[in-house]
């Protein structure tokens, strides 16, 4: 992550791409860096090594989010960035309820429990 913030600032103190560019850029090395980590781990077999090593690589590539889509609200809105942040870390909350959730409508762990997840 502070790598990708150095990369893109520097790219945009040269002006060598616009700032949406840049985001784009840099947030779809964020989807695409994990997607093709689990690709590779997926075809490395029995090399525990290597699957740990895919894995690595792929989820450190997800550190280009920071500088990419993390600092949108900032080109959104510099006055009200703060409200934004807030208002979004409170659509977080589905993913700290949805296993909770989860937990409470299959708790045998059943296939059929786990269909109506």
């Amino acid at each position: 992550a502070v790598v990708s913030g150095w990369v893109s600032d520097w790219i945009l103190h040269k002006n060598l791409m616009s700032i949406t560019t840049v985001r784009k850029i840099f947030n779809s090395i964020s989807a695409a860096g994990p997607a093709l980590g689990i690709v590779a781990a997926m075809h490395a077999g029995c090399n525990s090594t290597m699957v740990v090593l895919m894995f690595t690589l792929g989820m450190a590539l997800m550190g280009f989010f920071y500088s990419s889509l993390a600092v949108n609200t900032l080109d959104l809105s510099p006055n009200y960035s703060g409200t934004l942040m807030g208002i979004l870390a409170f659509g977080g909350l589905g993913g700290i309820i949805s296993p909770y959730l989860a937990g409470v409508m299959a708790p045998e762990g059943t296939m059929d429990q786990w269909r109506g997840v």
